[in-house]
């Protein structure tokens, strides 16, 4: 039996071999997994992926450094794929390379499911009100590789030509054609069908604007791709093992990429034919003033003036917005599955050529993802916000900014798309021009000549009691933007009328528009001579006899005016 000094002894020495053990035991690395997300870019257009878009299908890679050296070797583990407007997203399996815990994923970034099979059929179609030629007929749209305006389709396996799709208009003056598009694993058939296999991207172009909507079609044999439900603007996480790596869905300044423009990151398609017609999951485009179904007034506000915006494409009473005044547009928006659907709003305008959205070097959004956003090189605005609020049913879109430069004649469109990427367009034709208040105009009052402002003649006008005229408001600051041009002001109250006469550089007449002056009391009839009709037909600018011979008719006109009214005595025009 131990004493106790022994007994003190043993449990000294194993206090001391357990702290020995403990320091030990702390000092050895205790080996943790690492694991990672990467993308292989931060950023990501929506129409990555698509064939013949000269963009790579998204990838991202997980590395997780348990599997690293450790067989048996190619294993496989699961990733969630989602996005901000859809966080359930999808789920992806994925292989690993060798034994080096390294798995890799692909994606494109597709409107709904993005899932088609290979013998589906689907409606495609674009709205485009610039091709609805004739109000009063249904149009067509042929599609060709010198088409403005179509849809071309290619796939993995049709990459090379893929096929073109006539398109026919929904009605009359809707603006949005449509055809069917179909899926085949046999030969593809122009304007109809697709050749297709199992996993391969489908591309749908518009071929206006080169906007892509990408699908895959089904059965799809690889279990580490697939089409997560996105739009413009989310943010896309792939999540594994408690780590998340993310993309977001923004190619730059502007919205979407390319050209200066704004991208529409909206799909070119309307739907998916199913036994009943329209798919129950499909809904219609966000709207102003027309919902296809019903109608609502008082779609849009210029400067506290509402106009109803019930058709595809209006005309409204033109709105003159002056230079250092702020102007003011409010827009009543419609959307079927509710206002909060609603991710953008733009309004384009200043337009190059004919007006279309890819014609617009201006233009202000508001975007549900980053706010306001202005293109505007030429600083025509300043000030410029872009804001909305909800209303009942409605998404009210309220725009503002200060005129800073004068602007002729501009039309107006409005697009919007929801977060499904259904998108809609209205134009409002000749909407609105910016005038310069202060710019000097040369007046000319019979029987004496006087000289002043543009607010001078206005108040003039006004206390002669005449309603100012829309060619006053128009055309009087057109010397600015034209500086080849001179511009003479007629005002006779003789006859009610104001008239303008335009000049070149050396005094010779050009041409002359004429206005009749309406009493604010009363609205007296006018007669017209011949003499003051003003040409109104379309020139072609390639037609250089066509441009002289109407110029000779105007200035023809122009002196015939001036010499009834005193200002030369005679006119010759040999």
């Amino acid at each position: 039996m131990l004493g106790l000094e022994e007994r003190r002894a043993g449990a000294i020495v194993a206090s001391l071999a357990a702290v020995l053990f403990c320091i030990v035991a702390a000092s050895v690395p205790q080996a943790s997994a690492v694991t990672s997300i990467t993308w292989d870019t931060p950023n990501h257009s929506i129409f990555d992926g698509g064939i013949n878009t000269f963009t790579t299908v998204p990838q991202f890679t997980v590395t997780d450094s348990r599997f690293v050296g450790v067989l048996p070797a190619n294993q496989q583990i699961t990733v969630l794929v989602n996005s901000t407007s859809d966080p359930a997203g999808i789920t992806l399996t994925l292989n690993e390379s060798g034994t080096t815990g390294v798995f890799t994923g692909s994606v494109i970034f597709s409107n709904g499911t993005g899932l088609y099979g290979t013998s589906s059929s689907q409606t495609v179609g674009v709205n485009q009100p610039a091709a609805n030629i004739n109000p009063n007929a249904v149009d067509t749209i042929v599609s060709s590789g010198t088409s403005v305006y179509g849809i071309q389709v290619f796939s993995t396996t049709d990459s090379v030509n893929g096929i073109f799709m006539n398109l026919t208009e929904t009605g009359k003056n809707t603006g949005i054609f449509e055809n069917t598009l179909h899926f085949t694993t046999g030969s593809s058939v122009p304007g109809s069908s697709i050749s297709v296999h199992g996993g391969d991207i489908v591309t749908i172009t518009d071929l206006n604007n080169q906007d892509v909507e990408n699908e895959i079609a089904t059965p799809n044999p690889n279990p580490a791709f697939g089409a997560v439900p996105s739009v413009f603007g989310d943010r896309v996480d792939a999540v594994y093992n408690g780590t998340k790596g993310s993309t977001f869905l923004n190619s730059g300044s502007a919205p979407g990429g390319g050209g200066g423009g704004l991208i529409r990151p909206g799909s070119v398609v309307l739907g998916l034919l199913g036994a009943g017609g329209k798919d129950p999951g499909v809904f219609d485009a966000p709207s102003i003033g027309n919902d296809y179904y019903y109608r609502f007034g008082n779609g849009i506000t210029i400067n506290d003036k509402s106009f109803d915006i019930q058709n595809y494409s209006t005309i409204i009473p033109q709105q003159v917005l002056k230079i250092g005044t702020p102007a003011n547009f409010g827009f009543k928006i419609f959307d079927e599955r509710g206002p909060y659907t609603i991710s953008d709003v733009v309004m384009y305008f200043h337009f190059k050529g004919d007006p279309s959205p890819e014609n617009a070097d201006t233009w202000i959004s508001w975007d549900r993802a980053r706010g306001e956003i202005a293109h505007d090189p030429n600083n025509i605005f300043s000030k410029t916000s872009a804001k909305t609020t909800i209303n009942g049913t409605f998404l009210l879109a309220n725009f503002t900014m200060v005129p800073q430069k004068p602007m002729p004649d501009s039309s107006l469109i409005m697009r919007m798309w929801d977060d499904k990427l259904a998108m809609g367009d209205v134009p409002i034709w000749g909407a609105i021009v910016i005038v310069d208040p202060n710019a000097k105009v040369p007046v000319k009052k019979i029987p004496t000549d006087q000289y002043g402002d543009y607010v001078t003649l206005e108040n003039m006008l006004d206390r002669d009691g005449y309603y100012i005229p829309t060619l006053l408001n128009k055309l009087h600051s057109m010397h600015d933007i034209y500086t080849t041009v001179d511009i003479n002001w007629v005002y006779d109250k003789g006859v009610d009328k104001l008239s303008m006469v335009e000049s070149d550089k050396s005094g010779n007449l050009m041409g002359t528009v004429v206005s009749n002056l309406t009493k604010k009391a009363s609205q007296p009839a006018v007669t017209d001579h011949d003499y003051f009709l003003f040409t109104s037909s379309q020139l072609n600018r390639q037609d250089s006899l066509q441009e002289q011979s109407a110029k000779l008719v105007e200035a023809q006109k122009a002196a015939k005016l001036a010499e009834e009214l005193g200002l030369v005595r005679h006119s010759n025009f040999g």
